[in-house]
């Protein structure tokens, strides 16, 4: 992806560490949507948002090089990545916190590697807060084990890690449900995505005057992935003015991107396209040779 627009949408899990939908009618159950499961978990104060689906990407063999990709840090992640399906990274512009959520199934075993060589362990509600943790991985402060979640954490204190404490067990309030551009957002980028990044203007800074931007990317057909790109801005002149630039950054890319198409709705700029699997990686900013 050009540089332009890939400045605030190439967040790693690697680098982001390192630094339910639940709804549903009586007379039609819908499908839960993972992304807004995990948004729910994580802090109002989120201005860099990241979600990936690690158990997708690995049930379908065209998304292991991508999945490689991600994956290639052994230790990155404390935890074996074959036992984590999904990943929620947050951080705020402040450098207040740096924080992941590890949902999976996690045994005796993994539980015992997150909190590792830590020698202090604070207990806070149902979870457990460890601290002063030796070994690789020394830019987490804080390890917390929650309802078989493991949560990694980089926070100016401690009240920050029990703030993301709270925020799971719905004692305060998530960016989902806080933040009306981000549920503006994600509630029209694609559902369930093998990975999804919104980026908020005050962590990336804004490139056409937009206020907030989404990406997200799922499953196509056999070699491809759609992608949907979402974009909203302070007024519906903004849009119209800024959405052609957008698109002319698209057209740039020499990625093979098919069916790409721009519209706007209202304040909404929303660009979908497909792109081949083999291409995801560097389009998303995670290889070598992006």
């Amino acid at each position: 992806m050009n540089r332009k627009l890939s400045r605030g949408l190439t967040v790693s899990v690697m680098t982001i560490v390192i630094l339910a939908a639940f709804s549903g009618c009586i007379e039609e159950e819908k499908e839960t949507n993972i992304t807004v499961e995990i948004l729910k978990m994580l802090p109002e104060e989120s201005e860099s948002l990241t979600v990936f689906n690690l158990k997708a990407m690995r049930e379908e063999p065209n998304l292991k090089e991508y999945y490689d990709v991600l994956t290639e840090e052994p230790q990155a992640l404390i935890l074996p990545y074959e036992d984590i399906d999904l990943v929620g990274a947050c951080a705020s512009s402040s450098g207040k916190f740096l924080i992941l959520i590890l949902k999976g199934t996690f045994g005796d075993t993994d539980i015992e590697t997150a909190r590792g060589e830590c020698e202090n362990v604070e207990h806070y509600k149902d979870a457990e807060i460890w601290t002063e943790c030796g070994g690789y991985y020394s830019e987490v402060n804080s390890r917390v084990i929650l309802n078989e979640m493991v949560m990694l954490c980089k926070a100016e204190n401690k009240e920050s890690v029990k703030m993301a404490i709270d925020t799971i067990g719905g004692i305060k309030e998530s960016v989902y449900d806080s933040d009306e551009d981000v549920r503006d957002v994600v509630n029209r980028l694609l559902p369930n995505g093998i990975t999804t990044t919104i980026m908020k203007e005050s962590y990336a800074g804004s490139w056409y005057g937009e206020i907030i931007v989404g990406f997200t990317a799922v499953k196509g057909n056999e070699d491809t992935v759609k992608f949907k790109m979402v974009l909203k801005f302070k007024t519906k002149e903004d849009a119209a003015e800024h959405g052609k630039e957008v698109m002319e950054e698209f057209d740039k890319e020499e990625m093979e991107i098919s069916n790409l198409e721009m519209k706007q709705d209202k304040e909404f700029i929303e660009i979908t396209g497909k792109l081949p699997i083999k291409n995801l990686s560097k389009f998303l900013g995670y290889s070598s040779t992006s």
